[in-house]
């Protein structure tokens, strides 16, 4: 008879319908394969010689026929010996009983990960919340920057009226009030001409100041 394949999953641990449960000689009934598993290993030898021998393997059928485990019955069908087929179905349910437990750990996991991208989503926002602020904050720096040449303007004039001041001093020196010139050392006259350049220099940086203060 050929073994029909049922799924792979849980449902081989479920209770048989009541017509087909497994009634072991001189024993308890059995419903399910946890069920089986214990009578197996706490029947007497003279109870699992009735079930299991040269001649037949109730175990092997009622699983192949009714658990309808292909897998298990395929496993059992050379197996003679109470060890072998209690361990056998043993490793079956533990096989089928990890099954749910691997899907719960990949379901908790993709849970987990799920979780994770929600909350990257607020710090994702929050960055683009600073971009903003740095936008702003440059527009305001370039804003500044714009209002600098005014101040660059009023420096170069003021380096220009320096040197136009010290052009001119040196070139009046020999001319300008005669003997009283010529009475004045020479330090005296570059502490007078530097005086003099350093006084129209302030004095052209404030007016080009107060000028772009009352433009604002």
């Amino acid at each position: 008879m050929e073994v029909e394949a049922g799924p792979e999953s849980s449902n081989h641990l479920r209770d048989v319908e009541g017509d087909k449960y497994f009634w072991v000689h001189n024993g308890p009934v059995v419903k399910n394969l946890h069920e089986l598993y214990k009578v197996i290993i706490e029947m007497s030898e003279e109870t699992f010689m009735y079930h299991v021998n040269e001649e037949k393997s109730d175990f092997y059928n009622w699983i192949r026929d009714v658990i309808r485990d292909k897998k298990l019955a395929k496993k059992l069908s050379n197996l003679k010996t109470r060890q072998e087929i209690a361990e056998t179905i043993k490793e079956r349910i533990e096989e089928l009983t990890a099954k749910p437990r691997i899907k719960q750990l990949i379901e908790k996991k993709a849970a987990k990960t799920i979780r994770k991208k929600i909350s990257i989503r607020p710090i994702r926002l929050e960055r683009k919340e600073h971009a903003k602020i740095e936008t702003r904050d440059l527009s305001e720096i370039e804003k500044r920057i714009g209002e600098k040449p005014y101040s660059i303007g009023g420096t170069i004039v003021a380096v220009a009226i320096l040197f136009a001041v010290v052009a001119i001093l040196n070139l009046s020196r020999a001319t300008i009030t005669g003997a009283a010139t010529t009475q004045l050392k020479s330090e005296g006259i570059a502490l007078l001409g530097t005086s003099m350049v350093i006084g129209l220099c302030v004095l052209v940086i404030f007016v080009l100041n107060k000028t772009n203060k009352n433009r604002k």
